[in-house]
């Protein structure tokens, strides 16, 4: 396996770039927001809150930084209460080269998520459905659904980094797999001709690559 702290400053890292992305698409959605957007929004403070579903989506957004930074702080403290503790992780052939790939594949997704939270959160989430448009710009241009490509590849990515049994609470990001599928549809029902022309060119999670005529 990497040395502790080779992993732990990896894992740091991406915590952290986790963690400001989430925060920058609180502050995205504002900074973008249109008059019709903030108006709504002011509608709806008044209306009765599922204080369930934000609780619930504030931990699952909330679960990376804490496994992450968690693992990574045991190992800068040589504490080994749980990062590369006896019982918390496994040791499998070729572990240093499956941490390898798995760092590779987070530092991929990282830039990945950002730029598309990014521009999700300019083009889409602040404005009202009747002002949203396509995008087809950054990895847009290229795959349909960057977002959950990166969610996907952190998950497995930060498995396979910290080889840990509490990294596995991270196999929630894979379903953006399932969610990317189900959104399909929806979008073609919004969007119409265009997305079904934005369909044949570009690919699902990974580019399409058409012969140059």
């Amino acid at each position: 396996m990497l040395p502790v702290d080779v992993a732990s400053v990896l894992l740091f890292v991406s915590g952290v770039w986790w963690t400001v992305s989430a925060l920058l698409a609180l502050f995205w959605e504002r900074h973008f927001e249109t008059p019709g957007r903030h108006a709504e929004r002011l509608q709806e403070r008044k209306r009765p809150r599922d204080r369930v579903s934000s609780f619930v989506g504030a931990v699952m957004m909330s679960i990376p930084s804490v496994v992450t930074l968690g693992l990574a702080l045991d190992g800068f403290l040589d504490a080994r209460v749980i990062f590369y503790a006896r019982g918390w992780s496994w040791s499998l052939p070729e572990a240093a080269a499956l941490q390898l790939f798995g760092a590779i594949s987070v530092f991929v997704a990282l830039p990945l998520l950002t730029s598309s939270v990014y521009l999700t959160e300019k083009y889409v989430y602040s404005r009202l459905p009747k002002e949203r448009i396509l995008i087809q710009g950054g990895p847009y241009a290229h795959i349909r659904h960057p977002m959950h490509l990166a969610a996907f590849l952190l998950g497995i990515g930060w498995i396979l980094l910290a080889q840990n049994f509490a990294a596995l609470v991270l196999l929630f990001l894979l379903e953006g797999v399932i969610i990317a599928r189900k959104e399909e549809p929806k979008l073609v029902e919004i969007y119409g001709d265009a997305y079904r022309v934005y369909q044949r060119r570009t690919g699902f999670f990974l580019p399409r690559w058409r012969k140059s005529s």
